[in-house]
């Protein structure tokens, strides 16, 4: 469980790192 939390939260740090560089290139 605690493993799948990991991944999430990665993948929702990814997505958001994703989405400001689109808004500010």
């Amino acid at each position: 469980m605690f493993y799948n939390k990991q991944i999430n939260q990665t993948a929702i740090t990814t997505w958001t790192f994703l989405s400001l560089k689109i808004l500010f290139d």
